[in-house]
């Protein structure tokens, strides 16, 4: 890399030599050779035994691409009624009964105080808080 710019540096010499007006671009360009190759150090050294020094004062993770986590859906059972004619619950402020979908789940069983639910392929149970009702 440094035999590069030493070749680089040699060739703008005798460009500057011929020609003053190309001055400016010359600096413009080995300055920005010069940027490029500080960009491109990515804050590790390899010595030529394989092992690898990296910079301590680089943050942590900061070249790793950040992948977008899926926010588990939250889903509150706010209520049950279970009676022998029907049986239903409030998942999230919704009324529903078995089979219904609320907020993306499908409500597979209602229980006294139990619901369970079927989330992206995968069972839940809901349980009724201490503040919720249950009525008979």
């Amino acid at each position: 890399m440094f035999k590069i710019f030493l070749i680089l540096t040699q060739f703008c010499k005798q460009i500057l030599i011929k020609s003053i007006l190309l001055k400016p671009v010359v600096v413009g360009i080995v300055f920005g050779f010069i940027l490029c190759n500080a960009a491109f150090a990515v804050g590790q050294y390899k010595l030529p035994n394989g092992e690898v020094l990296n910079d301590p004062t680089r943050p942590h993770n900061w070249n790793k691409a950040s992948v977008a986590k899926a926010k588990q859906k939250h889903f509150t059972l706010n209520y049950v009624l279970k009676t022998s004619q029907r049986t239903n619950a409030i998942i999230n402020g919704q009324k529903v009964t078995e089979g219904d979908v609320v907020s993306g789940a499908k409500v597979i069983k209602i229980n006294q105080n139990t619901v369970m639910i079927l989330v992206d392929g995968k069972h839940r149970t809901l349980h009724l808080s201490k503040g919720g009702s249950i009525r008979k």
